[in-house]
């Protein structure tokens, strides 16, 4: 059983119907996120690799909002699952790089919303890519 802030422990079993779906997705989008973070972080702004990898990273975003049926969603590790409106995801391996910045910057929970711009993706991506020697100069309100 999972607790999100702002809402009370709802177990997967609680969960309705889409929830395989909305779960599957979400799953996608993390690993998604976490190659985002890879081509972000080795190619300059623009360049065409990092560029595809955000717009798959945005489209995918799309998916699981319309799995959840929602404008918006809260992803968040908790008890060291990634938990996703109330979903168990799975393990931090899942988005290691993502893990990592929430563990360095004291990240509850991140919003997620439709429509999100594709520099938004790119300010995530880079946040999650920085270097743990980076991570004490820098806060996430830098990025987000």
């Amino acid at each position: 059983m999972a607790e999100l802030p702002g809402g009370p422990p709802r177990p997967d079993s609680e969960a309705p119907a889409a929830a395989p779906r909305a779960a599957a997705a979400a799953r996608e989008f993390l690993r998604s996120l976490s190659g985002a973070v890879k081509l972000v972080g080795l190619y300059a702004p623009g360049h065409p690799m990092a560029a595809a990898a955000l717009k798959d990273l945005a489209a995918s975003y799309t998916t699981v909002a319309a799995a959840y049926g929602s404008d918006e969603t809260t992803l968040a590790l908790l008890d060291g699952n990634w938990v996703m409106n109330g979903l168990t995801l799975g393990g931090p391996e899942l988005c290691e790089p993502l893990a990592a910045a929430f563990k360095a910057h004291t990240i509850n929970s991140l919003t997620l919303v439709r429509g999100a711009l594709t520099y938004e993706f790119q300010a995530l991506c880079q946040l999650a890519g920085l270097p743990p020697a980076k991570t004490q100069e820098l806060a996430a309100t830098d990025f987000l």
